[in-house]
């Protein structure tokens, strides 16, 4: 999965509002022990999380929010989900669960998004280095 991928509107649920027309990326970095998942959104900064794949609890603050999340592989390999959990520390017997999922077929990375308030889906497509070959030879 490791490369830039760029939002890609043709058959994906509409961003939120405020991202709409903005050019919305991953940058990702898969390596043996752990994947870097960094979403970026110009004007609104970047959300980067590292998980582990020895069953590493992620622990974090997001929007005054306590986050855990776990990731593992599924699907033989062919999906990485991540079942997460988000809850206000004034009130932590109110938590919301949730589920993400990334598929890779091709140049294409599919990310789902599960949680009480329903279903998202949307593509991105790997970005080409314009220097590579595979972009002299006409994205290939």
């Amino acid at each position: 999965m490791t490369g830039s991928w760029l939002f890609d509107p043709d058959g994906s649920d509409p961003m939120p509002e405020s991202w709409q027309g903005k050019e919305v990326r991953y940058e990702i970095n898969q390596q043996g022990a752990f994947i870097v998942l960094d979403f970026r959104v110009p004007g609104s900064g970047s959300n980067e999380q590292t998980y582990r794949w020895d069953s590493t609890i992620a622990r974090f603050e997001r929007g005054g929010r306590l986050v855990e999340e776990a990731a593992r592989w599924t699907e033989a390999g062919r999906m990485l989900e991540i079942a997460g959990r988000h809850w206000d520390p004034a009130t932590p017997e109110d938590r919301t669960t949730y589920r993400f999922a990334y598929t890779l077929r091709g140049d294409v990375l599919t990310f789902v998004t599960e949680d009480e308030t329903g279903r998202t889906a949307w593509r991105f497509r790997r970005e080409r280095d314009p220097g590579s070959n595979d972009a002299r030879a006409g994205g290939r």
